[in-house]
């Protein structure tokens, strides 16, 4: 019972340092909403209206939950996130446009808690199976509490926290079923796999994983027995149904009718899927798409989850586990391992490849993480084992750590703006690119209409009309406000497309244009050794890594 009762508190104690880390500071933004996805999202959750009935709720044509009933037309993300937030601020009487925002943060925080336990509890399920260390669940969990992806995406109120949620408890279930064959694990698998459909629609791709759990209820085929392959008919029917039960209800509005026996999807959400595809062709214009030009499919994801969403360290930890896994040749682990790679291979191969389409992954890295350092540390004479604990989980927290430095003091856009009402004359004008956030922020009524606003199409092909437009607006502009590197970033690296913009940059940078650099505004990760702190200069991620949180700005001034 000691031991018990020492395995719970340990495992509570990692729980609640994962959750300190999801919601410190979780107004990181001081109200200003610079989380493009969450400002859409909010606004989506204020227009919405709770029906007065089930039957209304279910009707895509009628139900004021159905975001293109509030006219939101244009809406790819699964709904189940924002109704579950909309009926949490309606309750609490907090639906307000900043509230509404804070309230879906903490609904992140929370769903993303829960996978840690839920990642233990996985772990331990091939630990009494395996005899593997008890050690092994808590570093697997403490691997993923501090994991930096999931910690920064539990600070943003969007629904992939609460996707992966659903996609991991629904694995854990499947595997709980797999051994013990109950059926009400088969049916909680499938309604957490029908809620993370209803929360993200790529949630499906963790439904062959699940599947072939539910599979192995008849192998080997030596053996087969009719009594077996009823029970294997019986339980896929069961958890078709309740998936399908359970993503009508979760998201209602993927499909044409409220009719449940009509399958037929909803033809604006395909098409809107189809659009949303569209933005990802290198051909099309869309500047949010331009920074994948320059990247090396594959190279570029995996640099990205190995220095910036796990830190190098839990990356070679992970690295080393999962080969010391499938060298042991445990089943069950072997397949998370393979599907972990494929979705990796086939996300890593698109021309997007965002940090958070890996988020998946992210529960399995940490399982490999987990009984690496176990592994390694199994390896050190029993005096020093403590001592190597200590120094893994040390270097394991040092990435952790210096990011979490980024939410220890203001925005970076707040304070630039801040500067530049205490410094930038009032009536001045203000050049600002477009597809990037306006500085100064409003912080206070006062500062409404004191500066005058002039946007740069600097996103647009290098054209003649393109430069004289731009030259025209820097001709009437006291300065120039880069809120990010959203724009640079994207276009440098493919200069031989934009190389009239590369020019301006470089003579902007380097101060031989009409503008001179008066002011820069970072918010890079550090590592504080209380005497000294050591800045890691993290511009070359991913941009959606750092243009929400902690975003670079510079200010010129014109000579």
């Amino acid at each position: 019972m000691k031991e018990r009762y020492k395995a719970l508190l340990t495992i509570a104690l990692i729980v609640f340092v994962g959750f300190l880390l999801r919601t410190y500071n979780i107004n990181w933004d001081q109200n200003n909403h610079l989380h493009p996805d969450e400002r859409f999202l909010t606004m989506v959750s204020n227009a919405m209206k709770i029906p007065t009935s089930i039957e209304t709720y279910l009707s895509p044509q009628v139900s004021r939950m159905n975001p293109a009933n509030v006219n939101f037309s244009f809406f790819v993300y699964g709904t189940l996130p924002i109704v579950l937030n909309k009926i949490m601020v309606t309750v609490l009487n907090i639906d307000t446009y900043h509230l509404t925002t804070l309230a879906g943060r903490y609904m992140s925080a929370v769903a993303d808690t829960l996978s840690i336990l839920i990642i233990i509890k996985l772990v331990e399920l091939f630990e009494k199976k395996y005899k593997f260390s008890r050690n092994v669940k808590f570093l697997s969990g403490l691997a993923y509490a501090i994991a930096v992806l999931p910690i920064q995406n539990a600070h943003f109120f969007t629904v992939d926290a609460t996707a992966s949620f659903f996609m991991i408890a629904a694995l854990y279930c499947s595997v709980k079923f797999f051994y013990i064959k109950k059926i009400p694990w088969i049916m909680l698998s499938a309604f957490m796999l029908g809620c993370a459909v209803g929360s993200k629609i790529s949630s499906v791709y963790i439904a062959p994983l699940i599947s072939w759990f539910l599979i192995m209820q008849i192998f080997p085929l030596k053996k087969l027995k009719k009594e077996r392959i009823i029970s294997f008919i019986g339980s896929s029917l069961l958890f078709v149904g309740v998936f399908y039960l359970t993503l009508r209800f979760a998201d209602p509005y993927l499909f044409q009718s409220s009719n449940f026996l009509s399958f037929q999807p909803n033809e604006l959400f395909m098409k809107n899927i189809e659009q949303l595809k569209s933005f990802s062709n290198p051909a099309i214009w869309f500047p949010p798409s331009f920074q994948w030009i320059s990247k090396k499919p594959i190279i570029f994801p995996l640099q990205n989850i190995a220095f910036f969403g796990l830190g190098l360290p839990l990356f070679l930890t992970s690295f080393y586990g999962g080969i010391q896994l499938i060298r042991k040749k445990y089943k069950e682990i072997i397949f998370l391992i393979a599907w972990a790679l494929m979705l990796f291979f086939y996300q890593g191969s698109q021309f997007v490849t965002s940090m958070r389409y890996f988020y998946p992954l992210y529960p399995i890295l940490a399982m490999c993480a987990g009984y690496g350092l176990w592994d390694l540390v199994s390896c050190v004479n029993k005096n020093y084992r403590r001592t190597g604990y200590a120094v893994g989980i040390f270097l394991w927290l040092v990435w952790p750590m210096s990011f979490m430095s980024i939410y220890t003091h203001p925005h970076s856009r707040v304070t630039a703006s801040q500067w530049i009402f205490d410094n930038v004359p009032a009536s001045s004008r203000l050049a600002m690119e477009h597809w990037d956030d306006p500085l100064p922020l409003y912080l206070d009524q006062r500062y409404i209409d004191r500066y005058k606003g002039i946007q740069l199409p600097i996103f647009e092909y290098d054209t003649p009309n393109k430069w004289q437009r731009i030259e025209e607006a820097l001709a009437q502009s006291d300065y120039i406000i880069l809120s990010s590197n959203r724009a640079y970033g994207s276009l440098l690296p493919i200069s031989k497309k934009f190389p009239i913009t590369s020019q301006y940059y470089h003579d902007l940078f380097v101060g031989t244009g009409d503008f001179v650099k008066v002011k820069e505004f970072t918010s890079f990760p550090e590592i504080n050794l209380g005497f000294f702190s050591i800045p890691i200069n993290d511009q070359w991620a991913e941009e959606a890594f750092t243009v929400y949180d902690h975003p670079k700005v510079t200010i010129f001034k014109h000579k």
